[in-house]
């Protein structure tokens, strides 16, 4: 297994423009990205940064499309990697 690259962006720059054969293509089990995005909804209590991407995800929760779990796995790799990434703020910075 390689090691993913650093990923700049939690979601693919050309989303909405995501075309070729992979576009068209039908999801297989269209109950796993929904299982997906419903946990992904449940963790945006916690990460607020990933509000945005999780929202564009879920607007195709009715009919996703093979390129539709592509952006989202996308997101899931930048996420594990940048799970550890945080802010603290002490008292001294207020």
């Amino acid at each position: 297994m390689t090691k993913c690259k650093s990923l700049p962006t939690p979601m693919e720059m050309n989303f909405k423009k995501l075309c070729g054969e992979v576009a068209e293509l039908d999801l297989a089990n269209p109950f796993e990205y929904r299982q997906l995005i419903g946990a992904l909804m449940f963790l945006v209590n916690t990460c607020l940064d990933i509000y945005y991407v999780v929202n564009m995800l879920s607007q195709f929760m009715t009919k996703p499309l093979h390129a539709h779990w592509i952006a989202a796995k996308f997101f899931l790799r930048y996420f594990h990697a940048t799970i550890t990434l945080s802010l603290r703020y002490s008292v001294e910075d207020l």
